[in-house]
């Protein structure tokens, strides 16, 4: 029996961690350590001392999601020197609901006891750490430390006893790593944050929400978020993990289905998408009153398969032709990694803790950098496709605006030809005038010699008298018919001419009607004035603004109406002024007598003479028109590029 007992005794020590604290710079990882599993979770200090503890499997105690209670005893053995220094016995995971540390000297006998964990107030923790830092006396030879762990979330309990300065190290060293790996979402988010406010597009509002949740989501699984942002706030301690990684999930497929178009390249995984957005919003809703190992195990799980099927629609899009998939799928496969390992440790599956802690992190650093870098890449895509639908839109544009200057050309043609056949309507009603006097005085000298003939009183002068006179007035109606065929049939080509005999010509050929409203003119030019065009184009010009005065005088009746030219030169144009006392146009129509079809003559105007006016003073002679009230009537001034001499 006493054989017996001496071998349990050696055994049962054999399975206890022994560390024995010896330097200053002294880290002890913890590993294989002996423990026994609670299943009810009912067990006292007391109970546990005559329990027989077991070896951990891996390096770091790690045993899943499990609803046991986990007890481990460490003995610790300090050298004189040591007790120079603080030693703390810390426990990096910040997800654990409580821990309980009991404290006995070498015979088991109870010295201390000391309470933490994330569902315990942070106040009451030695060090404000987001790990579990407890303090060892150093001055006790020889301790034997009972930890009691109990968590809804994964059981992983990474333990290292350190001396102060070595914690120091850990601590800034745990600092640099998360100031960079924060920075780099913070920079993520503010430049996604900018191209939503350019873009206002779902796809950047998932975007968004992801990133802000996953940081949230971050915060807590790093014990940072407990320690600075939500420390006395129960509902996020108790639910807020399990809230907030489901509404991550919901986001990014949502974000995903957006993206890669899973309704058009993978409709049947975009109905699983749908599923499992849906299946989110409803652990969202009961993670919100539920304790969060109530649900984390399907949300585990479930974020183990997603990348899954977000990779495979990621590689059909690609292939598809929607490039910006290539990098949503090296970023989702970084992300892919770093999760599944990540979840397989969180199972107790692989071993491995601050390695795979890490490797999620980077995963999910990758995963927000290429994913951003997606995003980028489809705006740039579409900016290409929209600028490259802009140069083809251009391109109809300058077509059809080509077909329609072509058309306007034509209709240009067509009213110039229907100004010009109303100006060949008033030549002709212009040489009726100016012929019904020869007319009449040709009869009368026929008349006047066929008498003198019958009556026989017919002298060798009377004949010579009446072919002279009857010469003349050929001579005049010839002139008359030649001007109106210079007016019908003008010269293409440009050539320099003078205004004043232009505007000459021009009164000649209006004399008649002239003289019909009795309107006197007069020219005032001290020497002949040059311009380049074509001159009839100008003698159309001025026989429209003559026609206006022309109506007007006879529409107002004005007494003694005169027409005034005066043509005269500034440095670089031949300035012509018509000026009219026939009462002026009204001012609310002055701004529009230019206007196609617009007339002030009612119904007896066409609306074209002085828009093909305005045409031609500006288009073909490159010249400009316009108009204003003066004293009595109204003034129009044409400004032409001189010519040569």
């Amino acid at each position: 029996m006493r054989t017996l007992f001496l071998f349990l005794f050696i055994f049962n020590t054999f399975l206890i961690a022994e560390v024995v604290l010896s330097s200053k710079n002294q880290d002890v990882e913890l590993h294989n350590l002996v423990y026994y599993e609670d299943k009810t979770a009912t067990l006292s200090f007391h109970d546990i001392k005559t329990k027989k503890f077991s070896i951990a499997k891996t390096k770091v105690a790690s045993f899943g999601f499990t609803s046991s209670a986990y007890w481990f005893k460490v003995i610790i053995n300090t050298k004189e020197d040591s007790k120079l220094y603080k030693w703390w016995l810390s426990i990096s995971y910040p997800l654990l609901d409580k821990i309980d540390l009991y404290t006995c000297d070498k015979n088991s006998k109870l010295i201390s006891i000391h309470k933490s964990g994330k569902l315990r107030p942070f106040s009451e923790r030695e060090l404000n750490d987001r790990n579990y830092i407890f303090q060892i006396n150093p001055h006790q030879k020889s301790q034997i430390l009972y930890i009691r762990v109990k968590t809804d979330s994964s059981m992983q309990v990474p333990m290292n006893i350190m001396s102060s300065e070595k914690l120091f190290y850990e601590s800034r060293n745990s600092w640099v790593i998360s100031g960079i790996y924060y920075g780099i979402f913070l920079l993520i988010f503010f430049y996604n944050a900018i191209s939503f406010a350019y873009t206002r597009t779902k796809k950047y509002f998932y975007y968004l929400v992801f990133i802000s949740s996953f940081i949230i989501y971050q915060l807590s699984l790093d014990g940072l978020g407990m320690q600075y942002f939500w420390s006395n706030w129960a509902w996020m301690v108790k639910h807020g993990s399990g809230t907030i990684m489901a509404m991550m999930i919901f986001f990014i497929v949502q974000f995903s289905r957006d993206f890669l178009h899973t309704s058009k390249h993978t409709p049947r995984v975009d109905i699983v998408l749908v599923f499992i957005a849906i299946l989110m919003l409803i652990l969202m809703s009961i993670a919100v009153f539920k304790p969060y190992g109530d649900v984390i195990l399907i949300i585990a799980g479930v974020s183990v398969l997603l990348p899954l099927f977000l990779i495979y629609s990621a590689i059909v899009a690609y292939k598809r032709k929607f490039y910006p998939a290539r990098f949503y799928l090296i970023g989702w496969g970084a992300f892919l990694l770093g999760s599944v390992l990540f979840a397989m440790n969180k199972f107790a599956w692989i071993e491995g803790y601050a390695f795979l802690a890490y490797s999620q992190q980077l995963g999910s650093a990758l995963e927000m950098v290429f994913l951003s870098w997606a995003l980028a890449d489809l705006q740039k895509q579409s900016e290409n496709e929209y600028i490259e639908k802009l140069n083809g839109l251009n391109s109809l544009l300058q077509e059809k605006v080509d077909e329609n200057l072509l058309l306007l050309r034509k209709n240009d043609n067509v009213l110039i030809e229907q100004s010009r056949f109303a100006a060949m309507g008033e030549m002709i009603e212009q040489i009726a005038h100016q012929w019904r006097q020869p007319l009449n005085t040709l009869a009368l000298l026929n008349q006047n010699f066929y008498f003198k003939i019958q009556l026989g009183t017919v002298q060798k002068d009377d004949a010579v008298q009446t072919h002279d006179k009857i010469n003349e007035q050929l001579q005049y109606m010839s002139q008359t018919i030649d001007d109106f065929r210079n007016f019908s049939n003008p010269k293409k080509e440009k050539e320099n001419f003078c205004v004043e005999d232009v505007i000459k010509s021009t009164l000649t050929l209006s004399d008649g009607s002239l003289k019909e409203v009795k309107i006197k003119t007069h020219l005032f030019s001290d020497t002949n004035h040059y311009v380049l065009g074509i001159s009839q184009e100008l003698t159309q010009v001025l026989m429209n603004l003559i026609k206006n005065t022309q109506d007007a005088v006879k529409e107002k009746k004005i007494e003694r109406p005169i027409l005034k030219f005066l043509v005269k030169e500034d440095e670089d144009n031949v300035l012509i002024r018509i000026q009219d006392n026939a009462g002026g146009i009204d001012e609310d129509k002055i701004d529009k007598i230019f206007d196609v079809y617009f007339s002030t003559k009612g119904k007896g105007g066409s609306g074209l003479g002085l828009y093909m006016s305005k045409e031609i003073i500006q288009k073909s002679m490159k010249g400009t028109i316009q108009v204003e009230n003066v004293k009595d009537g109204v003034l129009f001034i044409i400004s032409l590029p001189k010519g040569e001499r």
